[in-house]
């Protein structure tokens, strides 16, 4: 064990410095366990304590790393960043060897992406489990995108395909997967929503909506409804295309 005390607070406690002016790793800091025994466990870490309130020891951060697989020439290596929260050491990010885990403590620790200009690119909120693209999220939607683009020219959300073939694409699939359909199951909406002029938001003022009439092993059919707001007053089926008769019913 080697112990390096310094009361001065101004200076550099240790410093690796080198004059190489070549290509090579320099200067270098190498953590080696040579023990065969217990492989699995931690090879290295690097521990940060302070003191707490009442003048106690308390480690507040920990970089640590261990072996996954130590089969040689297909070995696998783990690290751990982990910080102190409510006590105890929580692992915030782990960077594995077919896997990089944000939250793998599985605390309320959300996830903040920003640009150069200090906006929100992405966050993720832990404790609600939603996600937003452009802003922050929003307790009503699972996954919120921002428009933040004042152009109109600008898309919100595009799909691009760079298939040359005759394929149908690029191609967007709202999938359903219950695990017990029944007949006049609605299988997704897409709907519009704005802003009425006394500055409130008014859900679906328009949508296009699917029924699946019928759930039998191949006969099943399928509507498609368009709806719109009349006065006030959602109307759901105004033109409904019935695949089973083979027509459209406007209402």
């Amino acid at each position: 064990t080697l112990t390096i005390y310094d009361s001065n607070d101004q200076d550099v406690l240790l410093r690796l410095e080198t004059d190489e002016d070549s290509a090579d790793k320099s200067p270098a800091l190498e953590f080696y366990k040579n023990s065969a025994a217990d492989i699995s466990d931690y090879i290295m870490a690097i521990d940060v304590y302070g003191l707490d309130d009442g003048g106690a020891k308390s480690e507040y951060a920990r970089i640590a790393t261990y072996i996954e697989d130590e089969t040689a020439a297909t070995e696998n290596g783990v690290m751990i960043f982990q910080v102190a929260e409510a006590g105890s050491l929580r692992s915030n990010f782990v960077i594995g060897s077919t896997l990089v885990t944000v939250n793998g403590g599985s605390r309320n620790v959300d996830f903040r992406h920003v640009n150069d200009a200090g906006s929100i690119n992405f966050y993720s909120d832990a404790g609600t489990g939603t996600v937003a693209i452009g802003g922050a999220v929003s307790s009503d939607a699972d996954l919120t995108v921002h428009h933040t683009n004042a152009s109109s020219t600008d898309a919100t959300l595009r799909l691009t395909s760079t298939d040359g073939g005759s394929n149908d694409a690029p191609r967007l699939e709202l999938y359903r997967n219950s695990a017990s359909p029944a007949d006049n199951d609605n299988l997704g909406e897409i709907v519009f929503s704005g802003e009425n002029d006394g500055g409130s938001k008014v859900y679906k003022l328009a949508s296009i909506r699917v029924d699946i009439p019928d759930v039998s092993a191949g006969s099943e059919d399928g509507w498609l409804q368009f709806g719109a707001m009349d006065d006030g007053t959602f109307i759901q089926n105004m033109l409904t295309v019935r695949g089973d008769a083979r027509q459209v019913v406007v209402n």
